[in-house]
């Protein structure tokens, strides 16, 4: 069985090996390398992967904190909406209370008026 990356001593004489058909940038690799020089390859193409990798990750991590960032302004936003809604409630709830004490003050005065009135004229 044949394996990627592997010289092979049957190869042919344009000094590159056709089983180094894979996506990783092995495929220029002379069919006859010497173990040194394929490990320094390999050393640069693991570090060139690596380097793709890592912009590939911060990319991937700015994108990801725009879309929480959008996602957080958008829930502040009705967060703020749904507070400005419950102020608003508790504020004209309140408004109906303090509407009803003053009329239950003007009611109970105007009935001391009166029971004073009747004490008056008794």
């Amino acid at each position: 069985m044949k394996g990627k990356c592997i010289a092979r001593s049957d190869t042919q004489d344009d000094n590159t090996d056709p089983s180094n058909s894979d996506s990783h940038g092995l495929n220029d690799l002379p069919a006859k390398l010497p173990l040194q020089d394929l490990g320094r390859h390999l050393a640069e193409r693991c570090a060139q992967l690596l380097d793709e990798a890592m912009r590939e990750i911060k990319i991937l991590t700015q994108e990801t904190q725009e879309v929480m960032q959008a996602l957080a302004s958008k829930h502040s936003e009705e967060f703020t909406l749904v507070i400005s809604d419950v102020m608003e409630a508790i504020q004209a709830e309140h408004a109906q209370v303090n509407a009803r004490l003053h009329r239950g003050i003007e009611d109970a005065d105007a009935a001391d008026v009166q029971a004073a009135a009747k004490r008056k004229a008794a």
